[in-house]
């Protein structure tokens, strides 16, 4: 009976194994599926990243072209202003240069 008995006892400790190594196999599948949630969020956040660096440069671009332009505009401004002060002096000029009718009548 002391085999039988020792047999008994190998099967008990084989069956604590299995549902150890049972346990394991679940702890491990459920890491697993959290490792791949957590993959998949760091793929999303990425495609996100991506996304939004990508929109950034494009205004990025838009932004550098539109400084550009308003920078042209600006010296076609200064060049517009320039030429009217330049006008406004001539006329103020030829204004003098007429003479009013207390001048003619002197």
């Amino acid at each position: 009976m002391t085999e039988y008995d020792d047999r008994l006892r190998e099967v008990e400790r084989y069956k604590v194994k299995f549902k150890e190594n049972k346990q394991l196999v679940n702890d491990a599948r459920k890491m697993s599926k959290a490792l791949d949630d957590a993959i998949r969020l760091k793929d999303e956040n990425f495609e996100s990243l991506k996304r939004r660096n990508g929109e950034n440069v494009r205004l990025k671009k838009r932004l550098e072209a539109t400084r550009e332009q308003l920078e042209i505009t600006i010296l076609e401004v200064s060049k517009v202003k320039w030429e009217l002060d330049s006008t406004l002096v001539e006329v103020s000029r030829l204004k003098r240069s007429i003479p009013t009718e207390r001048d003619a009548a002197v």
